[in-house]
């Protein structure tokens, strides 16, 4: 499968943003009765921004265009990646993965929201990298990490303790961008979890909706 440059840094920061018009997930193919997702239905598994709107109680979000490669952004150290980026290579890279639907959803109220699919084969495959997964997100609890961004520079960010559920395969984590106690300091929550032959992968920040990734996550 094609790598290529998808970055997902959060806003707060001088990142560039897209004009693209938004795909959604709408106009787009949705899982079989099953649960199985082909990689034409892929892109209906992530949510459209009306939809992120309504869960998180808010408005004026403007959705990205889908992108299909995975995060390549480098971040330090490597095994704690995919705790900050969702659909990292360096998580995904190597997996078996057959598909990978990205996209930024953004606006309102300052929310910066990256959701991810990735799809697998089939249930197995999928499972073993949500295992995978959840082993480097144990190994990377109350740890710096610094993600670097093509031309626009580094972050430095701290993660917390993450929680898991096995029985319902979900894992998620708090990630604070600023640990000098601000007021109105962006605070980032992930959310990843496996259905079917799906891995879904979504972090959200935002300075008053600390659990937005988790909520979008669930949702999906």
């Amino acid at each position: 499968v094609a790598t290529g440059t998808t970055s997902a840094r959060p806003s707060g920061s001088t990142q560039t943003t897209s004009k693209s018009p938004a795909t959604t997930s709408a106009t787009a193919a949705l899982p079989g009765a099953d649960g199985t997702v082909e990689a034409s239905e892929l892109e209906g598994v992530l949510l459209s921004a009306s939809e992120i709107e309504k869960k998180l109680y808010v408005s004026g979000l403007t959705a990205g265009p889908v992108e299909t490669s995975l995060s390549t952004d480098p971040v330090t150290p490597t095994n704690c990646a995919g705790v900050w980026a969702p659909g990292a290579q360096s998580t995904y890279g190597g997996s078996g993965y057959t598909g990978v639907a990205i996209q930024t959803v953004q606006g309102g109220t300052g929310l910066h929201l990256v959701q991810a699919a990735v799809l697998f084969p089939d249930e197995a495959a999928a499972q073993a990298a949500f295992q995978k997964q959840a082993s480097d997100w144990a190994a990377c609890r109350f740890k710096t990490l610094n993600a670097t961004y093509n031309g626009l520079g580094t972050d430095t960010v701290k993660t917390t303790g993450n929680g898991e559920d096995k029985a319902e395969e979900f894992l998620n984590m708090s990630i604070l961008t600023d640990t000098s106690g601000a007021a109105n300091a962006i605070t980032c929550s992930r959310g990843v979890s496996r259905r079917a032959n799906v891995v879904v992968d979504v972090r959200g920040c935002s300075s008053d909706n600390v659990t937005a990734g988790l909520s979008v996550a669930r949702e999906i």
